[in-house]
C-alpha cells in the first residue's frame, strides 16, 4: 500500500494498455490497513491512470469498523478473479496461497527478499510454469518464498 503499490499499477496499466488499447483494468488493492489502501486508490484515481476502470480497497477490519462500500476483507477474494497478483510486502508469513489463483494468473512476487520473509506459499511456486529471479545466486540464498 506504498510506493511499490503506486508504481507497480501504473506500470501495469502502462504495459496492458500498450497490448490493447480498448482494455480497462481493474485493480484489487489489498493492504493490512485499510487507510493506506484506500489511500493508494485516492492518489491513482485522481492521476487518471490510462485504462483503469476501477479499483476496489480489500482489508482486514480496522478497529472492528468492517469493511464498508461492499469491499471485502480478505485476500482470496481480491485474487480470485485477477490475471496479474503483485506482492510487495515484509510479510513473515504466506499471504497468497496458491489454491486462490485462477489458472493462468501470472504473479510477480516481490517483497520476500530475506530468509525470514515469505509472501507466497509453496503452492503458488508448484503452479508456476516459470519462475523468474533476478539472479540464481540471489535466488538460492535470499528470498524466504525460495529457501524456506
Amino acid at each position: 500500500t506504498g510506493e511499490q503499490a503506486l508504481q507497480h499499477a501504473r506500470a501495469l496499466a502502462i504495459i496492458l494498455r500498450e497490448r490493447d488499447p480498448r482494455v480497462e483494468i481493474t485493480l484489487h488493492l489489498w493492504g493490512r490497513s485499510r487507510t493506506k489502501a484506500a489511500g493508494v486508490r485516492r492518489q491513482l484515481l485522481e492521476e487518471g491512470v490510462p485504462g483503469v476502470a476501477g479499483i476496489r480497497v480489500f482489508s482486514p477490519a480496522e478497529g472492528g469498523g468492517g469493511g464498508g462500500g461492499g469491499d471485502a476483507s480478505n485476500v482470496s477474494e481480491a485474487v480470485a478473479a485477477a490475471d496479474i497478483v503483485c506482492t510487495l510486502t515484509t510479510a513473515t508469513e504466506a499471504i497468497l496461497q496458491g489454491a486462490w489463483l485462477k489458472d493462468g494468473c501470472h504473479v510477480n512476487a516481490v517483497g520476500a527478499c530475506t530468509p525470514a520473509h515469505r509472501e507466497i506459499d509453496t503452492e503458488v511456486l508448484r503452479r508456476a510454469g516459470t519462475v523468474y529471479v533476478d539472479t540464481r545466486v540471489a535466488a538460492l540464498a535470499e528470498p524466504g518464498d525460495l529457501v524456506q
